[in-house]
């Protein structure tokens, strides 16, 4: 949809786009930035900065699940958004005695903002699946941490039971 002489995605979705790339470069130089514990560079296995570091993780996975949600809902509205308001001008502008022209777009009008709700609608659920996978990575790898002398379910199943 064009507004005026620039495309929607020209401008707006870019500077959204060129914003959440800025994001993701400041998060990935201050993970490098982090200092190393002990030889491999990476902190002791169960230790307190492992933990962090992997609470640190499910932030960044979960500020830029939310980034990502953002700018696909931007996109979608931008390409659709346009669209319906163009038809709700036609729509109320629409002959007065033409009962059945107004009917008409009223009509279009409604199954494409139907439309526009059941993307949004996917895209919200497709993000939240997205996320969730990467959260259960990160639980996978913080039940690891878990000393081997905890017995063979570990103390986390422990901790759950009681």
């Amino acid at each position: 949809m064009a507004t005026g002489d620039k495309e929607f995605g020209s401008g707006e979705a870019a500077g959204i786009e060129d914003m959440v790339n800025l994001y993701m470069g400041a998060v990935r130089a201050m993970i490098d930035a982090l200092p190393a514990g002990g030889t491999s560079g990476e902190p002791p296995t169960g230790s307190r900065e492992e933990i962090m570091m992997l609470l640190a993780k499910a932030q960044v996975a979960w500020l830029t699940s939310g980034l990502r949600y953002w700018k696909h809902i931007a996109e979608i509205v931008g390409k659709s958004g346009l669209g319906l308001v163009d038809l709700a001008t036609k729509a109320t502008d629409a002959d007065a005695n033409d009962e059945n022209a107004r009917t008409m777009r009223q009509l279009v009008l409604i199954d494409k903002a139907r439309a526009c709700l059941r993307e949004v609608g996917e895209a919200s659920m497709s993000e939240a699946e997205a996320l969730r996978r990467e959260l259960m990575k990160i639980e996978a790898e913080l039940r690891e941490t878990q000393s081997p002398g905890q017995g063979p379910e570990g103390m986390r199943t422990w901790r759950m039971k009681r």
